[in-house]
């Protein structure tokens, strides 16, 4: 027997060679058409693929809303005074960066080398000195945050340079806000995988159980700042294409807007009070228009948070974009000038002012009714939109642009957790500095502060705020309604028991998240939105 065997390998290993070279059977074939892969350079060792967007190479920040405020320091930045926000927005992606947690942080658990990587804004790959450092699983470095744990722990001591790379599939979703496939993310870090395609089970939360709400395919990315000069080098990102996914499509987005948002400047020439003529000195609107058989004529301008800062784009932007135009009414953005842009008082209002102005020139253009303008604004974005309210004019007939000719009164407002007053005790002292300076005029400050400025005239306003809000406190929607009262103008305040500030739609947070809700019905109530069957 023990002879035999020579023969029978010698068998085995001709007959498969004659398989596999053709001539004894046809080769298998899918019969699929595959698509042939497109070439792509992966660039040098250590760097981005020729197909990357670099967002950050050691010299400059100005892909990221609030990036000036990072210090920059031999091609690398530190992490200070609070979160960035990428300007674009991202859904399936490949998110490559570096970050160092700080030698100086001698905190513990939570408290040591803290910050995040926020997909969309709301789904977080937790960044944090988790060598020899202990915490809860779930929220150490590079787990998904109060859902998954790192499968292992790779972290390297502080000071040394760590890497991230981020496999993000964005969630999708029905006309009907059911989700059709969730978000999914694999993670590696310092190239040990560590997330395995991992699906979420919805937002991520530190304060309530995970949950999805419909939103557009593409967002903004959130960098958080928690207090730790974490330091950051060598983001970059590349979008992935979706385009070959096996799941159902849509139409129109679940929030039904019916084309990308189109960039339109406030002004064609010359800009009021500018500085110079860079990006940074020329305001914009962003366009979301509804489809057409659900635009219902009523259009609202955005002014995001941030201080006077910065700007807050993505959750109190874009994401209030999309749910506005779920309800058939078309947003438009504002990217105003603030103190990060080298601006503060008058330009902020000037831009706000025209912005209302645009909107309603252009109403035909945009199927809107030019007596259904509205404004809303959070933080102090609106305090910004309750100036508009009570700093307004009917235009100039006799001027040559057209947009001039036009009222900057809105018609309506609608503020979220809004800065009204200023030189009280509670004012937010960082707006007001960046809006007025270190030492503002006392007259200025009067002028300034709605609640003191409103008049009959001033257009009926939707106010909600948190009772648990501490960087913007409850006080300013209380003091803005009692004087709305006291003049006459219709005025509807809820103010909630739970919440941080900035929450933007809230939709992470049940005990405020109904506040969509009741504003739907306050525009149907005011004949913006029509009545429910």
């Amino acid at each position: 027997m023990f002879a035999m065997r020579p023969v029978v390998f010698l068998y085995f290993v001709f007959f498969s060679f004659v398989a596999h070279s053709g001539s004894r059977a046809d080769e298998w074939k899918s019969g699929i058409e595959w698509k042939v892969p497109r070439v792509v350079d992966p660039g040098p060792v250590g760097g981005p693929p020729a197909d990357a967007t670099v967002l950050f190479d050691g010299t400059d920040m100005s892909a990221f809303d609030g990036g000036e405020k990072w210090k920059i320091k031999d091609g690398y930045v530190v992490a200070n005074e609070s979160g960035i926000s990428s300007r674009q927005p991202f859904g399936d992606c490949q998110l490559h960066l570096e970050f160092a947690s700080p030698l100086e942080d001698q905190g513990t658990g939570q408290g040591k080398g803290n910050s995040g990587i926020y997909l969309m804004g709301r789904y977080e790959v937790q960044i944090l000195d988790s060598y020899k450092n202990e915490t809860y699983p779930d929220g150490q470095a590079a787990a998904i945050y109060k859902q998954s744990p790192p499968l292992v722990n790779a972290s390297r001591s502080p000071g040394q340079w760590q890497t991230f790379d981020i496999i993000f599939r964005s969630p999708r979703f029905s006309d009907d806000g059911n989700v059709l496939r969730p978000a999914s993310i694999t993670v590696l870090h310092n190239g040990v995988v560590v997330q395995n395609h991992f699906k979420l089970e919805g937002s991520t939360a530190w304060d309530s159980p995970p949950a999805y709400r419909p939103h557009a395919d593409k967002l903004p990315f959130h960098i958080q700042y928690h207090g730790d000069p974490v330091r950051f080098r060598n983001i970059w990102i590349r979008e992935l294409d979706s385009g070959a996914e096996k799941i159902e499509t849509k139409d129109a987005s679940a929030t039904g807007n019916a084309t990308p948002p189109q960039q339109v400047e406030l002004w064609d020439e010359t800009v009021p009070h500018a500085r110079g003529t860079a990006p940074e000195d020329r305001p914009f609107i962003d366009v979301y228009l509804p489809a057409a058989d659900k635009a219902v004529g009523t259009g609202i301008i955005i002014f995001p948070g941030g201080g006077y800062g910065a700007l807050a784009k993505g959750h109190e932007g874009h994401a209030i974009a999309e749910w506005l135009n779920s309800l058939g009414i078309a947003a438009f953005v504002c990217d105003y000038r603030h103190r990060g842009k080298g601006y503060g008082h008058p330009a902020p209002l000037v831009d706000a002012q025209r912005a209302i102005r645009l909107v309603r020139q252009r109403a035909e253009e945009w199927n809107l009714q030019s007596e259904k303008i509205g404004v809303m604004g959070f933080s102090a974005g609106g305090h910004l939109a309750s100036l508009t309210a009570t700093h307004f004019d009917a235009g100039n007939p006799a001027a040559v642009d057209p947009v001039d000719r036009m009222s900057s009164r809105p018609d309506f407002l609608v503020l979220g957790y809004p800065l009204v007053a200023l030189g009280k005790p509670y004012t937010h002292a960082r707006s007001q500095r960046h809006l007025l300076g270190e030492n503002p005029d006392p007259q200025l400050l009067e002028m300034l502060s709605s609640e003191k400025q409103v008049s009959k005239d001033t257009p009926p306003v939707f106010l909600w705020h948190t009772g648990e809000d501490t960087g913007v406190v409850p006080e300013h929607s209380v003091a803005f309604y009692l004087a709305l009262r006291k003049a006459g103008v219709p005025a509807e305040l809820h103010i909630y028991e739970r919440g941080r500030h900035g929450l933007g739609l809230a939709r992470s947070v049940p005990a405020v998240s109904d506040w969509t809700d009741r504003c739907t019905v306050w525009m149907q109530n005011r004949g913006l939105l029509p009545q429910n069957d």
